[in-house]
């Protein structure tokens, strides 16, 4: 973990984007979110706003979301599953969302976001770190009143920054 000091160095900082490993459009027609939460195990209403954001970011852009997994998966595992989604819905590719948590006070921090879009192949496609989630330091002290609301709001801001460059709009 990280101590305060640090941690509140880090809060205004800023991550290079995430490098695209091809450029090749995805050819998927469905997306599975999984996303992991290191730090904490308690529900967060910050990651369901995320997560609700992007599946609807996904059917925007002409892909079916099949759902999010919120179970912790080694690469492995992911794959594993992603291999048998493919066997019921051909054309399914995945994005993994990593979120580590930074516990503060009353409020969240996450320090780090790692983002991986698999195409249905399993090749990665995109792999890297994200910018995490900018925060004030009364909220990170406090909790936010409406963090679904937040979470969705950094997800439009990643969504257009980096993640709509492989999950481009089909059509």
């Amino acid at each position: 973990m990280l101590v305060l000091s640090a941690l509140a160095i880090s809060a205004g900082c800023q991550s290079h984007p995430a490098p695209i490993a091809t450029d090749e459009e995805i050819t998927a027609t469905a997306v599975q979110l999984y996303v992991t939460q290191i730090g904490q195990d308690t529900p967060d209403l910050f990651l369901d706003g995320v997560a609700a954001e992007l599946r609807e970011r996904f059917v925007l852009n002409g892909y079916d979301s099949t759902g999010v997994v919120t179970q912790p998966f080694s690469e492995g595992e992911l794959l594993e599953h992603l291999s048998g989604l493919n066997e019921r819905v051909p054309g399914t590719a995945a994005l993994h969302l990593t979120f580590l948590e930074a516990p503060v006070g009353l409020g969240k921090l996450y320090a780090e976001v790692h983002a991986t879009i698999y195409d249905p192949s399993g090749r990665v496609l995109l792999r890297g770190d994200l910018k995490p989630p900018p925060r004030s330091l009364p909220e990170v002290i406090f909790p936010l009143r409406r963090p679904g609301a937040a979470g969705r709001r950094w997800c439009r801001e990643v969504w257009e920054d980096t993640l709509s460059l492989v999950l481009a709009p089909r059509g």
